[in-house]
């Protein structure tokens, strides 16, 4: 069993192996104190520092993958799926693997996920991933999406929702194709403008898909204590655009 040992202010320790003392800077929590029977109740460290234990679930876990690439953010994954409404019977492409995170999203909420990077150490870092979070229904698979793919077989049925998250996006609609349900969405996500715009040209040349959305998400933490209400003073503005389509024509 893991734990989450939380203090007042909102830090937390993950721990991995209750059969020993854990020690913080405030002290450390005895491990007799690291039990089902301390759930929900206040525990004082060996300084006296008041800390909460509660039950890892599987956001604590996610939040501890392991991380390479660059990997999509809660804030871009909510919206991902906020705005394809992929569900469990939903089968999803995730071009663009990296370390995974958005395939270990998308496989908590759908029946399957095709996981799909150029790069070997990648995919590798991505599977390592994906059996911390017990998961059994993400197949992987090593190939350029930006380029010609003529064995259809690679995946066993039409997808609801394809992920761009590569640095030619574009290049990759003709294989979108390929794979989507009609009805079905893709989502890019680009770090850059002209990513966006490169997208967005070759989408409505394609005239099988209609544009959605071009969006950006933004997110201001604010500290909030009796003497102080004012942002965080480090705040990650720009994460990507999200370019949202769906395919309407054959």
């Amino acid at each position: 069993m893991s734990y989450i040992l939380i203090d007042r202010a909102g830090k937390s320790h993950f721990i991995s192996d209750a059969t020993k003392n854990f020690h913080t800077k405030d002290g450390f929590v005895k491990s007799s104190d690291l039990c089902d029977d301390s759930v929900g109740k206040e525990i004082l460290s060996s300084k006296g520092k008041p800390f909460y234990l509660i039950k890892a679930n599987d956001s604590d876990l996610f939040s501890r993958l392991k991380r390479k690439p660059q990997a999509i953010m809660r804030k871009d994954l909510g919206f991902i799926l906020a705005n394809s409404f992929v569900g469990k019977n939903s089968v999803c492409i995730d071009c663009g693997t990296g370390s995974g995170f958005c395939s270990v999203f998308l496989a908590e909420h759908t029946k399957k996920v095709y996981s799909i990077d150029v790069n070997p150490e990648n995919t590798e870092i991505a599977k390592e991933n994906v059996k911390r979070m017990n998961l059994d229904n993400v197949v992987f698979l090593n190939l350029d999406f930006q380029m010609p793919i003529d064995d259809d077989s690679i995946v066993s049925k039409k997808v609801d929702l394809v992920v761009l998250d590569i640095p030619q996006p574009w290049e990759a609609i003709d294989n979108v194709l390929k794979f989507l349900n009609i009805g079905g969405f893709l989502i890019s996500y680009s770090p850059s403008v002209n990513q966006v715009s490169h997208t967005n040209a070759k989408l409505l040349e394609s005239r099988k898909f209609i544009v959605l959305k071009n969006s950006q998400l933004v997110e201001f933490p604010w500290k909030i204590t009796n003497q102080v209400q004012r942002p965080e003073s480090s705040i990650l503005l720009h994460t990507a655009f999200l370019t949202v389509a769906r395919r309407v024509l054959e």
